[in-house]
């Protein structure tokens, strides 16, 4: 009679985020029931607590009561990253400056972020805006190069940059920037004051 009631209990498939670029420790519970065994042996493979790679696993468990009964399933564990790297400052700082308006001067963008599953999340200019129009008065030379053209007594410029990982979660931020015709009139803000944009993966 054992043998036929004996019953594997095994959770449903677990989506789990990962804790760093290894994967996630995971922690599920499998019991077995139905037997008049008040102990029976349940065994599973990777065991509770083990340390999941990204993406998918299967854990395979088996039961066993003391009159030899057995039963058997097994439950999906994906392993997901799905945050966006954290962008912590965001600085930029002139390498020329020119008297003449009109002309164009480099501007480095210096950024820190961290991401808990990509060590070297890669960070670049998206885009510039302004309140004025500037079609054509803005060029990205490099990912964290950016051109300007001077203007008048000085014209703010919005940098705005994107930080990725591996995964494509990605968060954006932006420094202002004040470009003008007068020397020393180039100057970066300290740090980004706008809370950064999160997306996870997908675009979502």
């Amino acid at each position: 009679e054992g043998k036929q009631k004996l019953v594997i209990n095994v959770p449903g498939a677990m989506f789990v985020e990962a804790e760093g670029p290894d994967g996630a420790l995971v922690k599920y519970e499998v019991s077995a029931s139905g037997t008049d065994d008040p102990n029976p042996e349940v065994n599973c493979d990777p065991k509770s607590g083990s340390l999941f790679a990204l993406g998918g696993s299967t854990v395979k468990c088996t039961a066993k009561d003391r009159f030899g009964a057995t039963a058997e399933d097994s439950f999906e564990v994906t392993v997901m990253d799905t945050i966006a790297p954290m962008i912590l400052k965001v600085s930029a700082s002139p390498n020329a400056l020119t008297p003449v308006e009109g002309q164009f001067v480099d501007v480095t963008i210096s950024v820190d972020a961290k991401d808990s599953v990509d060590a070297m999340p890669r960070c670049a200019v998206a885009d510039v805006t302004s309140k004025e129009a500037i079609d054509g008065d803005w060029f990205v030379a490099k990912d964290l190069l950016v051109q300007l053209r001077a203007e008048g007594d000085g014209r703010i410029y919005t940098v705005n940059v994107r930080c990725s990982d591996t995964h494509d979660n990605f968060s954006s931020s932006s420094v202002d920037v004040r470009v003008g015709a007068g020397a020393g009139a180039l100057s970066g803000s300290p740090t980004t004051t706008a809370p950064p944009s999160k997306r996870r993966a997908g675009g979502q």
